[in-house]
């Protein structure tokens, strides 16, 4: 069976082509249009070019005619698929969350938590998804329970728009939303009150408690006047410090903390439902790095598996995996035939289940005419008789260098196949950095270390093989690597495997060798604000304007001079 599927909501769009039980290929949207999230407020024609669809296709050799279903989950913008409207066919949305989140992990069996900003409506209550459990096994995915939102107050009986989604109650990534929005950041920033918490002190994390409501069995809700009152909040001890970096810095804190809260309870109730020690995660909640970490370290689930496309671009493979192993519908029995034979799945619970790089593999005439481009004098090829050591060399220097290799990722995290790495021991190369990247000095860099070398760095928790996680850093491991250690000690880690990406694994043995340390720090390759470059030509464009000393592509070298 070929199945064209497309993801998103009111932003984050993306496509994918599954035969017979594997993705053959998935793009964002955003990598092809070049606007973060494909986030166009006022609505945007461009979206309904679908670019993902067609370039999905194209690469696994089929037209729109030659797939047996086309399908989406029902919160989706009909603008994006409206060139497939005909023949569409819908998903839920956490349903469509949480088979991406099963169906690509290494468990035969496992809890399973979507939590996000909105799902699905059901038009019988007039309420929508928030947080939605399930259990998952061979069986299927059985739908547990869940948080329901509405736009419809609970004293007034007024109703909201849709339209004004920050109207809805009982919304864990609404809750985050409002404080990221409060603290002056931009819609879908949320990763930068997570960044900034870790800044901050505990000063303000009792009064915050007063913002929702939580009781015994892990059950939250919060209304409209509470909604209100975070937000005043927020606006009042800004105005009262003079929107000063450490007010922001201590509210964000105390949002942090309360989310991790709230969300272990939940995780607590899940896992006396289910008796699972193995949890999979999807929805925007998921991003939250250090919620992640928390959840680790703080309830009885031993095996976390995050989806690496957590937000609705993950609803592409999400909506694939529905229609391909459900047919019948939301929920209920798979069809055992095609789940026993899925191959997306492998491994145990120890591996790495999913390989999220599933974009086009550019080839080397592509390469030559990207470079041709923009060559003027600003592109020096460079021989390298040994590509991995004569990078570590440049990178124990001081210098600054891109990577492009195989196949562009699906979802946010650098993995190695679209990033920029330095020396985490120089706080130069850092500030370097965030001066080319235009990015505020408050938030992390991650860093790849080799996976069977984790201990070396963090003193707890497991492999990160999509950088799903921080990791509290060894106090030798904090000293030596100021470049990427955060203000609390912490760090993402990115944890390379030899067999997934052997080379990026035996930079970082040369680079140990050159430098004495096994770490790297590893950001993606973009200009802040913008996509992550997906083409050639866009990856010589970023090494330029970022003024990065060199690019290492598909095994070539190239020194970049400033113009």
């Amino acid at each position: 069976m070929k199945i064209l599927a497309l993801g998103g909501s009111a932003h984050s769009y993306s496509a994918c082509v599954m035969k017979d039980g594997r993705i053959v290929s998935a793009v964002e949207e955003e990598r092809l249009n070049g606007r973060r999230h494909s986030y166009f407020p006022d609505g945007g024609m461009e979206l309904a070019r679908c670019r993902a669809a067609a370039y999905c296709l194209k690469e696994a050799g089929l037209t729109a005619s030659g797939v047996d279903r086309i399908v989406t989950d029902d919160l989706n913008n009909p603008l994006y698929y409206a060139k497939y409207v005909s023949s569409i066919r819908y998903t839920t949305h956490h349903f469509a969350h949480a088979c991406s989140a099963f169906y690509t992990s290494p468990f035969e069996e496992a809890a399973v938590l979507v939590a996000d900003g909105i799902g699905s409506a059901d038009e019988a209550t007039g309420e929508y998804e928030t947080v939605t459990s399930f259990r998952a096994d061979s069986k299927g995915l059985e739908a547990l329970d869940g948080i329901r939102g509405s736009f419809i107050d609970p004293v007034t009986g007024a109703r909201h728009e849709l339209s004004d989604p920050l109207a809805l109650y009982n919304s864990l990534g609404g809750m985050y939303k409002w404080v990221t929005l409060g603290l002056g950041f931009a819609f879908l920033e949320d990763g930068k009150t997570e960044a900034l918490s870790a800044c901050g002190t505990d000063r303000w994390v009792e009064p915050f408690g007063s913002f929702y409501r939580l009781d015994g069995e892990g059950r939250f809700s919060q209304s409209k006047a509470e909604i209100a009152a975070m937000r005043a909040f927020i606006a009042d001890k800004l105005r009262e410090e003079g929107d000063a970096f450490r007010a922001k810095a201590d509210i964000a804190r105390a949002a942090q903390e309360h989310l991790q809260r709230i969300v272990a309870a939940i995780c607590l109730r899940l896992h006396r439902r289910t008796g699972s020690r193995r949890l999979c995660l999807a929805g925007g909640v998921a991003f939250n790095r250090r919620l992640i970490a928390f959840l680790e370290a703080n309830t009885p689930f031993r095996h976390i598996y995050v989806f690496p496309a957590a937000g609705d671009t993950g609803n592409a493979v999400g909506s694939a995996l529905a229609e391909y192993l459900h047919p019948a519908g939301t929920c209920g029995p798979p069809d055992r035939r095609r789940h026993a034979t899925l191959r997306i799945k492998k491994g145990n619970a120890e591996s790495i289940p999913f390989d999220p790089c599933l974009g086009r593999l550019y080839s080397p005439a592509d390469i030559d005419e990207a470079a041709a481009k923009l060559d003027g004098g600003r592109l020096e090829q460079v021989p390298a008789a040994d590509h991995e050591r004569t990078v570590a060399d440049l990178l124990a220097a001081g210098r600054l260098v891109g990577r492009f290799q195989g196949r562009s990722p699906l979802g946010p995290g650098p993995n190695g196949s679209r990033c920029i790495l330095a020396d985490p021991r120089s706080r130069d190369v850092r500030t370097r950095l965030d001066a080319s990247k235009r990015r505020p000095a408050f938030l992390p860099y991650g860093a790849a270390v080799q996976g069977d070398k984790l201990g070396h760095y963090a003193r707890k928790g497991g492999p990160a093989p999509y950088m799903e996680k921080v990791h509290i850093l060894t106090e030798r491991a904090a000293e030596a690597l100021p470049a990427v250690t955060h203000a609390d000690g912490s760090c993402a880690l990115l944890t390379v495997e030899r067999s997934l990406q052997p080379g990026l694994y035996r930079l970082l043995g040369e680079f140990e060798h050159t430098a004495g340390t096994g770490a790297l720090l590893l950001t993606s390759l973009n200009v802040h604000g913008r996509p992550m470059a997906e083409t050639p030509l866009e990856a010589f464009r970023t090494a330029l304007e970022l003024r990065l000393d060199y690019l290492s592509i598909e095994g070539r070298l190239y020194k970049i001079r400033a113009g």
